[in-house]
């Protein structure tokens, strides 16, 4: 984590939540859009949420059995090239990270297999079309 970030909420205004406009996502029928343009490095999202031991479909895992489930970031969608990273504080509160620079009106995406062990339910990707199991799936 970012030392300077201890005490640092941000406003969840920041996004929005909107329906996808393609049919394409299995998963879920809405996304987290910017509502302004974000720099690389920059803090985008601070969500605090609930703490369970076992993972859901909406849920981002923070260490082997706390997983912490948040509205918000329930619609933070996968991409294999996301455009934000997940990072924790010492507050288990979810960091968003802007990993390049992001547009206004851009959808926010995250790379489910940097957080999550085994997915609650795999699905699978459309960048691709390989299965998204999780990070310590094997077959």
């Amino acid at each position: 984590m970012k030392d300077w970030l201890e005490d640092y909420i941000v406003d969840e205004t920041r996004v929005e939540v909107k329906p996808l406009t393609t049919d394409f996502w299995p998963r879920n029928n809405y996304g987290l859009f910017a509502n302004r343009s974000y720099e690389a490095g920059e803090v985008i999202l601070s969500l605090r949420g609930e703490l369970r031991e076992e993972p859901t479909k909406t849920s981002i895992q923070m260490f082997e059995k706390l997983h912490i489930e948040n509205f918000m970031a329930g619609k933070l969608n996968h991409n294999c090239n996301p455009n934000t990273e997940i990072e924790f504080d010492n507050d288990a509160n979810i960091l968003v990270y802007a990993l390049k620079d992001i547009s206004y009106g851009e959808e926010l995406t995250f790379d489910y297999e940097t957080t999550e062990s085994l997915m609650a339910e795999p699905f699978k990707c459309v960048c691709h079309g390989n299965w998204i199991k999780g990070k310590d799936y094997e077959e």
